[in-house]
């Protein structure tokens, strides 16, 4: 009896047919993998900008917030000038403890320059409802000023915010130096520029309304510092890793300043305006 050999496996066109559909297959999981991973990454350094930027804003917020609370001499609760030791009350607490701690870190209320971050530094009176910094977040609270009078002194608290790259990473921050800081210290992350404009009250009329904003040099030459009712406050958030799949090109709208960028992060522009309330009482 004969029996008939029947052909078994795969013909060498099924097989190229069958690997052929596998690349596209595989090609195309790897797509979809590769854009979710993306997509996860973009929203999760949005999310982490944003994040930054409340903590950034809620910090400038409070401590411009408190400028000249409880100063009646007359003297400029935002800090137009040179910081220098015959400008700043250092008075010796009762604990042995001076309130200003390096007076050469703390820096002056100043417009940048070419686009560069302004800062601002800012002044008011302690007492024992309100005498910490800037830096009064959670375990790292300071008291920087005397709890009880010295020789009839008042105690005052000074802040300065500016933005700076870190030694570490490189990346950039707003860092807060106070009354009591030994150097500058990190606030919020990914903070690459720093923008502030003055809302100035020009005929003191009673509604106390704003006239004009001001850049700080403009205030600073026509000695407008104790007219300051609001701040316009700008920054522009830059996220920790490069996340655009190609360098873009854009432009950025900081109040009265535009920054150019060519890179592969992500950014955004967050904005507040801040009331000096103990201005308008004063």
């Amino acid at each position: 009896m004969l029996f008939q050999k029947h052909q078994r496996g795969l013909t060498l066109l099924e097989l190229m047919i069958a690997l052929a559909l596998s690349v596209v297959l595989i090609g195309g999981i790897i797509t979809i993998y590769t854009s979710s991973k993306r997509t996860y990454q973009t929203r999760d350094q949005l999310s982490l900008m944003d994040e930054n930027a409340r903590v950034a804003l809620i910090t400038l917020t409070r401590s411009l917030e408190h400028a000249n609370y409880k100063i009646w001499s007359g003297d400029y609760f935002i800090r137009p000038d040179a910081i220098t030791a015959n400008r700043l009350t250092n008075a010796l607490c009762s604990d042995g403890q001076r309130n200003i701690k390096a007076l050469n870190l703390l820096k002056p209320t100043r417009d940048g320059s070419s686009g560069a971050s302004d800062s601002v530094g800012v002044i008011f009176a302690a007492d024992n409802n309100l005498y910490l910094d800037c830096l009064n977040m959670g375990e790292n609270a300071h008291a920087v000023a005397c709890r009880t009078n010295a020789s009839g002194t008042s105690q005052y608290v000074y802040n300065s915010f500016y933005i700076d790259q870190s030694s570490t990473d490189n990346k950039p921050n707003l860092y807060c130096i106070s009354s009591r800081s030994s150097s500058g210290t990190p606030i919020a992350q990914g903070v690459e520029n720093l923008q502030f404009l003055y809302g100035v009250d020009n005929d003191n009329d009673i509604n106390h309304t704003v006239d004009q904003y001001l850049t700080a040099t403009e205030v600073e030459t026509k000695k407008l510092w104790q007219k300051v009712l609001t701040i316009k406050v700008a920054i522009l958030m830059r996220s920790n890793e490069p996340a655009l799949e190609q360098a873009q090109t854009k432009a950025y709208k900081l109040l009265d300043t535009t920054i150019n960028t060519s890179d592969r992060y992500q950014r955004a522009v967050y904005s507040t305006v801040v009331q000096l309330r103990n201005a308008v009482d004063n």
